[in-house]
């Protein structure tokens, strides 16, 4: 039986990330709220949603991966059963009520919802009533098309990682210079519905855990073995100098990324959302 994965620390998060877009929805219908809420309230909610449902998948593969080899299979077959089920029954209700009052508009939209791909009506700027905002579940989807085999083959997880975010953001800051300069809105438009490069970055957190348990090794494995040697030897110098590089070394590499992550979500949200 699969052990289900709790982590505390992420509930509050996920309530935060909820009332925020509900919040972000009362602006846009509601013109009495108008100018009440920050400018952008639901995309950089939908942003922590992204960056957490990464986070938590990545962590999943990784844990497998460290126990036997991931199960391609048993990956999908477990999303099938989280997602499928509610995903097509609230997609029938709203079927049924498009059917009701705006028939016209099914057959050429229909098949983005019906294969996880919601995401391009709001890329063309049009999207079936009542389904707005299956545009996240569509992105969900095809993320989870490539991502367990980049983490599944690669012997270097993380450099994986980084090179997927790099051609993300150069493909991104290339988008934002079409829209700019000749006002092709699509590319950019594209990539605020596509939040790939949110999600693994969400993967690139797994590393913090990894940090942690750097400090962990460290403490556990070369404390006793600098008290054992004789206080005043080479050993017992050597020792005391590796765990000091350890340490400085972890503290260092945690500080770079979340330094480097951080820098990167706000320089992308700030010149998409202009």
């Amino acid at each position: 039986m699969e052990e289900r994965l709790h982590l505390k620390g992420l509930n509050g998060l996920r309530a935060i990330a909820a009332i925020s877009v509900v919040v972000a929805h009362i602006h846009f219908r509601g013109s009495q709220f108008k100018g009440i809420w920050p400018q952008g309230l639901g995309s950089y909610s939908v942003t922590i949603f992204f960056t957490l449902s990464g986070f938590l998948i990545t962590y999943l593969l990784l844990t497998e991966k460290k126990k036997a080899e991931i199960s391609i299979r048993n990956f999908y077959i477990r999303r099938i059963l989280r997602i499928w089920p509610l995903y097509f029954a609230y997609l029938l209700v709203a079927i049924i009520l498009i059917c009701i009052q705006t028939p016209g508009k099914l057959p050429g939209l229909l098949p983005f919802y019906l294969f996880f791909a919601a995401n391009v009506p709001n890329i063309l700027s049009t999207s079936l009533p009542y389904l707005g905002h299956y545009w996240s579940l569509g992105v969900e989807e095809q993320f989870y098309l490539f991502w367990p085999w980049l983490i599944k083959k690669p012997a270097h997880v993380f450099r994986a990682m980084i090179i997927f975010i790099s051609i993300f953001f150069v493909l991104r800051l290339i988008a934002r210079y079409l829209y700019i300069k000749h006002g092709y809105y699509i590319p950019i438009n594209a990539f605020n519905h596509t939040r790939f490069d949110c999600m693994a970055i969400g993967g690139i957190d797994n590393y913090f855990v990894f940090l942690r348990a750097l400090r962990v090794f460290v403490v556990c494995y070369f404390e006793p073995l600098r008290h054992k040697a004789h206080k005043g030897t080479k050993k017992k110098l050597l020792f005391s100098t590796v765990q000091k590089i350890l340490y400085a070394l972890h503290d260092l590499i945690r500080h770079l990324l979340l330094k480097t992550l951080v820098q990167y979500l706000h320089f992308i949200f700030r010149i998409t959302e202009e």
